[in-house]
């Protein structure tokens, strides 16, 4: 699911995320303020460099400005660990 948010999912200022399940059901789910800190640095310093136009929905993007994908974020993950 973290690979499918977009921007206007997110409410770091409010500390939540606006996710949808199956059948469209929203879920409202908190996160920590030094997560939505995090998100919001991101989304003010990284993803403005990242994004191809205004126009890009979503909240991580990989390096050709994309969407991230599942596989990508897997690799982010597995270099963190290493």
């Amino acid at each position: 699911e973290l690979v499918s948010l977009n921007l206007d999912y997110v409410d770091t200022e409010g500390g939540y995320v606006r996710c949808f399940g199956k059948g469209h059901k929203e879920r409202i789910i908190p996160i920590a303020p030094r997560a939505a800190l995090a998100v919001a640095e991101y989304v003010k310093d990284a993803r403005p460099h990242l994004a191809h136009s205004d126009e890009e929905k979503a909240l991580f993007l990989n390096r050709r400005g994309d969407r991230l994908t599942r596989q990508g974020f897997w690799q982010i993950l597995k270099g963190y660990a290493n």
